[in-house]
């Protein structure tokens, strides 16, 4: 039993950086705990940019150069040596939440539970088609008008095969009559 006599107050000051680091340290040891009952390897504390690029989380830039200009800016940790490795605990909040997420998300059957570093990236969002795109015979043909002069599409087409690049296929006399129209070429 304890009573006044046997113990004391204790009163201590912190910055609240160093207090916010602190109970960082405190979230990431837990869930390395959690990942040590589990068995699992690979526990990480130190990630490169390219590693944190790999991941996508929440509040990081896109891409390893991105990422190490925010790091510079936002001066988080780096491990002492050639490499820039960058400490969990000095992460924005919301990627290092993030982390922490993924590190103790329960196991499932379907994922044996080999959360870091192997973490399985969101896909990356599919890319919109390019709009208004010329067709890659358009330059050649452009080219024909410019040094060639003819005198009508049709003079323009017979000279046009000269001026194409390997690969690329001769346009019909109605595309390329619809895509000078559309650059205001023919009436």
């Amino acid at each position: 039993m304890t009573t006044d006599k046997d113990g004391f107050s204790l009163t201590v000051s912190l910055p609240a950086a160093e207090l916010g680091a602190l109970r960082r340290r405190v979230t990431y040891l837990e869930a390395t705990l959690v990942q040590v009952l589990r068995g699992q390897r690979g526990i990480k504390e130190w990630f490169t940019a390219a590693e944190l690029a790999e991941l996508r989380l929440p509040g990081l830039s896109l891409g390893k150069g991105a990422i190490t200009r925010q790091a510079r800016q936002q001066g988080w940790t780096t491990r002492p040596g050639g490499r820039n490795e960058y400490h969990f605990s000095t992460l924005p909040r919301r990627t290092f939440e993030a982390l922490i997420d993924r590190v103790i998300a329960p196991a499932t059957p379907e994922d044996p539970g080999n959360q870091v570093p192997a973490f399985a990236p969101p896909p990356l969002p599919p890319e919109a088609p390019e709009t208004d795109t010329a067709p890659p015979w358009l330059l050649p043909l452009m080219r024909v008008i410019r040094s060639e002069a003819p005198a009508t599409v049709n003079e323009a087409m017979e000279l046009l095969p000269r001026y194409l690049p390997k690969g690329v296929s001769c346009p019909t006399l109605e595309e390329a009559t619809v895509a000078l129209r559309r650059l205001g070429m023919v009436g």
